[in-house]
Formats: C-alpha cells, sequence, structure tokens
C-alpha cells in the first residue's frame, strides 16, 4: 500500500486504521499474512506497523529498524502511550 491515507479527513483515516487492523488480525489467525505500507507519516507507520523499516535518502539503503511490540488493534489512545513517543523519537 502506496500512501492509501495521505488525502483522507481525519475520521476516515482512523475508522481506516481500525478496519485495517481488523482485518489483518482476521487474516493473520489462519495464516501469515503481511501488508507493507509506505507512508511519510511517521504517527500512521508506528500505528500501524510492528516492524519500520527507514530508508536513506538513497532509498536502496536501510537507515534503522524499529520493530514495535504493542498488542492490536492500537488505538488513538496508543499514540499517548510511552511506546509510541519512544518510537516516534527513534524514526526521527
Amino acid at each position: 500500500m502506496d500512501e492509501p491515507f495521505a488525502s483522507l479527513d481525519y475520521q476516515t483515516t482512523q475508522r481506516l486504521y481500525t478496519l485495517l487492523q481488523k482485518l489483518w488480525l482476521e487474516k493473520n489467525k489462519v495464516k501469515l499474512f503481511t501488508i507493507v505500507l509506505i507512508s511519510h507519516s511517521v504517527d500512521e507507520v508506528i500505528q500501524l506497523s510492528s516492524r519500520i523499516i527507514i530508508l536513506n535518502k538513497k532509498p536502496t539503503q536501510v537507515f534503522g529498524v524499529c520493530h514495535i511490540d504493542a498488542i492490536y488493534p492500537r488505538t488513538n489512545e496508543f499514540t499517548l502511550s510511552s511506546e509510541f513517543i519512544a518510537s516516534k523519537e527513534f524514526t526521527l
């Protein structure tokens, strides 16, 4: 998914975050189900991802990898957690 929520309003984006997490949880019970999300929104990738790969200015080079171990589904309250804030500091 390449920037799928970029041009949506806040409420629609939040509903789609919830729907995407629900879909992933349902599909992941049956077999390993991976979603690749490309985004410039740090908040978005932290809220939706379990692993973030940060690319360097040269896209073929990896700058860093951040693992997010918080449980799903992640709600707006997750964005206030210390884990979210620490992940955000790492990715910036």
